[in-house]
């Protein structure tokens, strides 16, 4: 099977390097700390908020079962169960049976029977006519210099 790596917002790729190998403690269900990291696509639901409010470092290995690179969905599928993913693709070619790396920094959100994976279009929409609302977002940046829009 061929090997497809895609790196998550804020990231660069360790191409070579066994996810396992990583630096930082595994994710446990005891330690979800700012330090934890998901490396397999089970832990996805355990880090999951309906409002971010910190990223995590990913590092994930498996083989994709579905893919609908149009809308940035797939659904990827590791010893741990299967998820579905949302995520920026960047229109990436990715085809059922192909085994992919997930490597990065991102926020993850519950979406319908999935998740979504970082920042894809806008992290707060607080749009329309109505009374005052407060809402929020999170999303992983670099360091430095980013871009944004109001």
């Amino acid at each position: 099977m061929v090997w497809v790596s895609r790196a998550l917002v804020g990231s660069s790729l360790a191409l070579g390097i066994e996810c396992s190998a990583q630096t930082g403690p595994a994710l446990q269900s005891q330690n979800l700390g700012p330090d934890a990291k998901a490396t397999n696509v089970h832990q996805i639901r355990l880090l999951a908020e309906p409002t971010p409010t910190k990223s995590y470092f990913f590092c994930l290995d498996a083989e994709v079962l579905w893919a609908d690179v149009q809308h940035g969905r797939l659904v990827l599928k590791d010893d741990s169960g299967a998820e579905e993913l949302e995520m920026d693709w960047a229109g990436e070619p990715v085809e059922a049976g192909q085994k992919v790396r997930l490597e990065g920094n991102a926020t993850i959100i519950p979406a319908g029977a999935g998740f979504k994976i970082g920042a894809r279009g806008p992290v707060v929409d607080n749009d329309g006519v109505h009374s005052m609302v407060e809402k929020s977002g999170a999303v992983f940046l670099n360091a430095g210099r980013n871009p944004i829009r109001v």
